[in-house]
């Protein structure tokens, strides 16, 4: 016979619960309310006497003052059974289910006593349902429920059912959950319902099997190549690649719970034999020629294709810009990155296509001629020697043609003989003085210097004006200046 397989999710009332305090002033008050209204019309009930109940609430309260008071869960019971039937039925269940607790920091599992829960049968009309109330913790041991342990219940309630001749009734996943909770919808309305679910989930299961097809057929055109997965929302990024998890399978399905969640998928395929040709419309005179040579295409859009092109060698920047512009495709794909084929995209119910045409390799000498496009080179300008000598700092010294040259360069070579950047701050200052600049000048100069180091953000402003300060003490100016001193150690 068949029956309905329905458990409700285990709730927990406290105080720091909001559906317990959100229609009553306290936790207390909802479980004294909850266990009125579940004994209603003398019902049948197990082990739910009131004030033995509201006495162990209170001693819960009285530890702490955010505790668990109780937790409550409904089950749905064969509907051929009587009350007394099923409130047997329903207590042999509870005693023989391994409750998880939290011992000594640890997880166990240990039955149910007798007086650790209660529960009240309700016979409404088809609908014969039980409410079970637990108590939070098994002799001492405060109760640790999570979603695995959930489904456990979920999957031991329906052997329990197969045991003693009960055939679930499961009702399948739906686009239109709440239509199909509504128990008064004609029986035409659900058949229909539940053909159009079936081929949304054909359409699914159909979607991941080319999926997994296309990404293996991938691997074996591009062996070399590694192939990541790109992800992208809006101005966030993410790389996932395929090492992080042990099988193909289960790295599409984290691909698809991005996808689910509104990421696009893209491929990068991390090789410089590939080239993907971007945004090639239906109406491109030269579509014949990528017909010919490509590996593959991907219809990213209506009428619009990514083509992906296999070479002989690897490819410079010059050379992919100039098939690109011959192709009159787009450059922003120079990195061999393209949208996922059967992966949803911007246009929200549209699917990626993918078509395999051939394990073709192209000799890139032969193409680049047939292109004949010469792109204009970059002509390098020569610099002049003192245009490469000239400082990075432009400081002007206050005595004239005295001039500190490259002094990156002479606090590296303070540096090095010294071995010690305290030191050498010192040892720079004072040639830096010698070359006649002002204290706040050297004190920038020290700054823009320590950022090349790294050492401006553990420094604050202060130590450079009493490095400059305690230098300006101990300094002794030359009696006889040259016009160009000599700087370097």
């Amino acid at each position: 016979m068949k029956t309905n397989l329905f458990i409700s999710d285990l709730q927990w009332a406290s105080e720091r619960n909001r559906k317990s305090k959100s229609k009553y002033y306290s936790a207390f008050s909802y479980f004294k309310a909850h266990l009125k209204y579940i004994t209603r019309n003398n019902c049948l009930t197990y082990n739910l006497n009131i004030s033995n109940w509201l006495e162990k609430a209170r001693k819960y309260q009285e530890k702490r003052w955010d505790a668990r008071i109780f937790g409550k869960i409904v089950f749905a019971l064969p509907n051929n059974l009587t009350e007394m039937q099923a409130a047997e039925f329903l207590q042999k269940f509870l005693l023989q289910f391994l409750i998880p607790i939290r011992k000594k920091g640890k997880k166990e599992y240990v039955k149910l006593n007798p007086d650790d829960f209660g529960f009240a049968i309700h016979a409404t009309r088809h609908n014969l349902h039980a409410h079970v109330i637990f108590a939070p913790k098994i002799n001492g041991y405060s109760i640790n429920f999570t979603k695995t342990d959930l489904r456990q219940l979920h999957k031991k309630w329906k052997e329990y059912l197969l045991k003693h001749g009960y055939e679930p009734n499961i009702i399948p996943e739906a686009k239109y959950p709440k239509i199909l909770k509504n128990l008064h919808i004609d029986k035409e309305k659900k058949v229909k319902i539940y053909e159009e679910v079936k081929q949304y989930r054909e359409k699914i299961i159909r979607l991941q099997e080319k999926q997994l097809q296309t990404f293996n057929l991938l691997k074996k055109i591009f062996p070399d190549s590694k192939i990541n997965v790109v992800l992208k929302q809006k101005k966030i990024g993410k790389i996932l690649s395929e090492s992080e998890k042990p099988s193909i399978n289960e790295f599409l399905k984290l691909v698809r719970w991005y996808n689910s969640k509104g990421w696009d998928i893209f491929l990068n395929l991390n090789s410089n034999n590939v080239l993907v040709l971007d945004d090639i419309d239906k109406n491109n005179k030269k579509i014949n020629i990528l017909e010919k040579i490509a590996v593959a295409k991907i219809e990213t859009s209506p009428n619009n294709y990514h083509y992906i092109l296999k070479f002989d060698k690897p490819l410079n920047i010059q050379e992919k810009t100039i098939i690109c512009k011959f192709f009159e495709a787009d450059m922003s794909h120079k990195n061999c990155l393209t949208r996922m084929p059967f992966f949803k995209n911007v246009n929200k119910n549209f699917y990626c296509n993918f078509k395999y045409l051939g394990n073709r390799k192209i000799v890139l000498d032969k193409i680049i001629k047939q292109c004949s496009i010469s792109l204009p080179v970059k002509e390098e300008k020569k610099q002049s020697a003192q245009e490469k000598q000239t400082r990075k700092f432009s400081f002007s010294p206050t005595r004239e043609g005295k001039k500190m040259r490259n002094p990156e360069e002479i606090y590296a070579k303070i540096l090095a003989n010294t071995q010690d950047f305290s030191r050498a701050d010192y040892v720079f200052v004072f040639r830096a003085l010698d070359a006649g600049y002002e204290p706040e000048t050297i004190e920038e100069m020290l700054i823009d210097i320590a950022k090349t180091y790294n050492r401006y953000e553990k420094k604050t402003r202060g130590y450079w004006q009493h490095t400059v300060q305690k230098a300006l003490e101990s300094y002794i100016p030359p009696e006889s200046e040259s016009e160009e001193p000599d700087l370097s150690m």
